[in-house]
């Protein structure tokens, strides 16, 4: 087979069949495979119905987080069929065959890209900030943990992590890592550097997945034309929603980054940690701030 989907679906069941009957006569995908990451919701239930020739829907017992969940996945399709490429996908998504067919012949004919994706764009058709990023480094992510230190980080260093904007949508522009909500990646590229790192529960996923593939001297390519509109987080804000419950995540996520891909030494994960908390602290205040200022005009 040419193309398989993952797309991985946690408590999000009218999404993710919204998205699947979008899909679904896409000539351009071969197969699609459905992990439901042990939804409490009877999502899994209710998607065995979509189930087809074309269409697997599986179980994963238990929901260990987004890097997890694919490779449940990935190793589902390994175990049963051949893939040239595996898409990996969330269900908010919008894009077209012609998108993914165009994603299928740039790998084709360019045997040094390991991975593509199109143009991520949001609801209101505007080019997301993070429709790609470069590799962080680690001052790009102790500074970004803080708004205050973020704030004139940003400042001295406008571009420290995320590219411009394009403004002229032809051919590709290679990048250092993909966002995670849809992208297309060669099978025999993931076999060689063992899928997803299963250390993170949610964020870093991509940091950690693309700087394997950076390291074995690939490219990485967004093709600018294509576009991909991404619903921009509605599956984490409803199923994660506490604020200090994703800072934990953050937490613990960029430290697995931080430790495994940029081998930093214990004093900088100390002092990472004592910005984060400060941060965390400062953010959780702000985010209340907030929320009052906005009650309060309500009234």
């Amino acid at each position: 087979m040419k193309n398989i989907i993952i797309i991985l679906n946690y408590n999000d069941f009218e999404t993710t069949q919204k998205y699947i009957e979008q899909i679904i006569n896409y000539k351009s995908i071969d197969k699609m495979i459905v992990v439901d990451n042990a939804s409490p919701d009877l999502s899994f239930e209710k998607l065995k119905g979509y189930a087809s020739e074309k269409i697997d829907v599986i179980y994963n017992p238990k929901n260990e987080g987004y890097a997890k969940g694919n490779n449940f996945g990935i190793n589902y399709v390994n175990s049963k069929y051949t893939a040239e490429n595996i898409i990996i996908s969330n269900p908010d998504i919008i894009v077209s065959d012609e998108s993914i067919n165009e994603m299928t012949k740039f790998l084709d004919n360019n045997s040094e890209y390991a991975s593509v994706t199109g143009l991520i764009r949001n609801l209101n058709d505007d080019i997301v900030k993070n429709y790609a990023w470069k590799q962080p480094s680690y001052l790009d992510i102790m500074f970004s943990s803080s708004l205050v230190l973020n704030k004139i980080y940003n400042t001295l260093n406008p571009e420290y992590m995320f590219y411009k904007k394009p403004t002229v949508l032809q051919g590709h522009k290679d990048v250092e890592v993909l966002s995670g909500c849809f992208f297309m990646i060669r099978n025999d590229v993931l076999k060689e550097i063992n899928n997803f790192d299963e250390s993170t529960f949610l964020y870093h996923e991509e940091n950690l997945l693309f700087k394997k593939i950076n390291n074995l001297g690939f490219k990485n390519a967004v093709l600018l034309p294509e576009k991909i509109v991404h619903f921009e987080g509605i599956s984490v804000a409803k199923n994660y929603g506490s604020y200090l419950k994703k800072a934990r995540f953050m937490h613990d996520s960029a430290t697995v980054y931080l430790t495994k891909a940029l081998n930093i030494s214990p004093l900088q994960l100390k002092i990472f940690n004592i910005i984060f908390k400060l941060g965390t602290i400062e953010k959780y205040f702000y985010i209340k701030y907030i929320k009052s200022r906005s009650n309060k005009n309500e009234k």
